[in-house]
């Protein structure tokens, strides 16, 4: 049964009203004279019958009367049941913190109205069913908490921003403010829930410890069109592939316009049905040494804010090396990359102990040339934890005076299973085909100018290419980190058994063709989808932990910020931003809407069986009626109607009365 306890207690004092109808009615009692009669058999029966009814009416009234005050007396004293965790709504001393989600979701448009002012309005609802005596705090984001306001408010600009719902500062925060704030605790939590932050809700939940309302604002049927992916065309050069996608209804016609630097440079028109993807190829005329493209979607669309795709044309013509090793060791494979030209690589060496975290995260690919010592962005980038994946060409220091750095930079542990191997005999390298997109225009299917005779055996992943004794010359495998690992079984540089009598894979006219294709293999492997930057999310400084940093400036060159000391670093808003290192040349980076954002998939929160009866889901509509039926409480519903009760029943007993008087 459930327990019952009282707002207003001390209102309960007026139960001792209850005694002033007892007294009236004991002073009001008439006095009878005894007389003595010889029989009652000549009196009418009605008139002992009436005597009796009279009786009895006087003490309804009585007991009407009481009741009346005593139900007066407890309305007045607010009572509520103990094991509902909403009761707190009717208390004049709760404490109510309000949090919208502040995603860019919110941002969709139903019948003209963005989500978050759909969520606003639901607090406005909140505000005037809450007694006025209850506190009301609402979360201002930026680390600024819950802030105690009159009322909840709608904002008059824009109150979304790009990145995840703040979740874990919001709680903190949440946690913080109700210990110091007096009276019962309540979250409310209004969100379209969307089932890509579904996860760390959930957890939030189960572990907060005060009633909670999830109320939904998602739009019942929602749709969108938007761009998802623009991509340089594999077949064409001076055109791009734009990904546009539909959801829920049908797309026709809709134009996708290409400008670079403000200037119209190419237009398409896709067509989709339903859950599919229309694939637009653009012919673009923009220049090369203004390579920033921003695709636009020209389209009826109640969430705008995906209708555009930022691209850095030709970011992946001339991929950063960075070659590992001691100098005088890597100076073929500098060679080898340099002969290529500088729009095909950008190849920097440096010593393996010097290698810093810029170095590692600002390479596309790293070449792993008789390393014998590393340092620890090279360890961090063979244990799997690089923030950003990376392709690797790893030719085995069979050579080195550490053995055991195969070990520890090999992926998984494969390290162990190489074999060094010296032949008397040179071998040269067999390619499987010389057809396909990897070996494609080699002349012969061996090399014999490959003089090859120490190697290792063992190598690990799949064989791209052979020694002529059957040994494998290069594989490849993906680590569980998604990095892309191309090994060699030779040394690809100088070594020490170059002077014993191996001159080497440098020797052969294969030798610069087949280090490019190599390392294009590796990046190919990664570089499936576009290395792009999602506005909002932050990422590693590749600055952090370095002597040198940049200034960073958006697309009409205002600065927006500097990246030095600050470990992570992030874009606010999508866009096209230059980023200006100290001595060297600028690049640019495009950051982009979260597609997940746009999915607008939506689920109820499910934070376990312990914190249900504690967390009530409202869907769509259902947030006024709730509050309303949880600010009446059932036990004062019984109350008001058992008071109305009471009054009709003293109304009639007493109009009753006053007409047998008259009479």
């Amino acid at each position: 049964m459930n327990g019952i306890a009282f707002f207003h207690p001390e209102f309960l004092w007026g139960l001792a009203a209850c005694a002033i109808p007892v007294i009236v009615h004991l002073l009001n009692r008439r006095r009878l004279r005894r007389l003595d009669f010889s029989t009652l058999r000549f009196f009418p029966r009605a008139a002992v019958r009436t005597s009796r009814m009279r009786t009895l009416k006087r003490l309804l009234l009585l007991l009407a009367r009481t009741a009346l005050l005593a139900a007066l007396a407890l309305i007045f004293s607010g009572p509520y049941s103990t094991r509902d965790p909403f009761a707190v709504l009717r208390s004049p001393e709760a404490s109510v913190f309000a949090f919208v989600d502040p995603t860019v979701s919110m941002d969709y448009r139903e019948n003209g109205v963005p989500r978050w002012r759909a969520a606003f309005s639901l607090l406005d609802t909140l505000d005037k069913a809450l007694p006025s005596g209850a506190r009301r705090f609402l979360y201002g984001g930026e680390g600024g908490g819950f802030v105690p306001v009159r009322a909840f408010e709608t904002p008059r600009s824009s109150f979304t921003r790009h990145g995840p719902a703040p979740l874990r500062e919001m709680f903190s925060a949440l946690s913080r403010e109700a210990h110091r704030a007096p009276g019962r605790p309540l979250l409310v939590f209004v969100s379209d829930f969307q089932e890509n932050a579904g996860g760390g809700l959930d957890s939030q939940l189960a572990r907060c410890g005060m009633p909670v309302i999830c109320a939904s604002v998602a739009p019942a049927s929602p749709w969108n069109r938007g761009i998802r992916d623009v991509s340089a065309s594999s077949a064409n050069r001076s055109s791009v592939t734009a990904r546009v996608s539909c959801t829920g209804k049908e797309m026709r016609d809709a134009g996708v316009t290409v400008a670079a630097g403000g200037l119209r440079v190419g237009h398409g028109v896709a067509n989709a049905a339903p859950g599919r993807d229309a694939i637009v190829a653009i012919a673009v005329t923009a220049d090369r040494t203004n390579p920033g493209l921003v695709a636009s979607l020209d389209a009826a669309d109640p969430f705008p804010d995906d209708d555009a795709f930022y691209f850095v044309q030709g970011a992946n013509e001339a991929p950063r090396v960075l070659i590992t090793g001691d100098p005088a060791e890597c100076f073929p494979v500098k060679a080898a990359f340099a002969a290529l030209g500088p729009k095909q690589w950008d190849a920097v060496v440096r010593p393996g102990m010097l290698v810093s975290w810029d170095d590692v995260d600002s390479a596309a690919l790293v070449v792993l040339c008789g390393v014998r010592r590393f340092s620890p962005p090279i360890a961090a980038l063979a244990r799997g934890s690089s923030p950003v994946k990376k392709a690797v060409i790893f030719s085995p220091t069979i050579d080195s005076a550490n053995p055991a750095a195969n070990e520890a930079l090999l992926p998984g542990g494969a390290g162990a299973r190489l074999r060094p191997v010296f032949d008397g005999r040179t071998h040269g390298i067999v390619f499987p085909d010389t057809v396909s997109p990897l070996f494609s225009g080699f002349r012969l299917l061996r090399d014999a100018d490959a003089r090859v005779q120490s190697y290792c055996a063992g190598l690990p992943g799949t064989v791209l290419a052979r020694l002529d004794n059957g040994a494998p010359f290069a594989t490849h495998l993906v680590d569980s980190a998604g990095n892309s690992w191309v090994l060699l079984s030779a040394a690809i540089g100088l070594s020490d058994s170059g002077a014993a009598g191996q001159a080497g894979l440098f020797v052969s006219g294969a030798y610069v063709p087949l280090l490019d294709r190599l390392s294009r293999f590796a990046l190919s492997a990664i570089q499936k989808e576009p290395q792009t930057w999602t506005a909002g999310v932050s990422k590693r400084n590749p600055y952090f932990g370095g002597r040198r940093g940049a200034d960073v400036f958006d697309e009409s060159g205002r600065s927006v910020s500097r990246w030095s000391s600050q470990p992570m670093v992030v874009f606010d808003r999508p866009g096209l931003y230059r980023v200006a290192p100290d001595g060297e040349g600028p690049f640019r980076i495009a950051a982009n809407v979260d597609s997940a954002e746009a999915d607008f998939a939506f689920r109820p929160p499910s934070p376990g069986p312990e914190a249900a009866p504690r967390v009530a889901f409202v869907g769509k509509g259902g947030f006024p009626s709730f509050i309303h039926k949880r600010r009446a409480g059932s036990f004062s519903g019984w109350l008001w109607t058992a008071l109305g009760i009471f009054f009709l029943t003293e109304v009639l007993l007493w109009e009753r009365k006053r007409q047998e008087k008259t009479a």
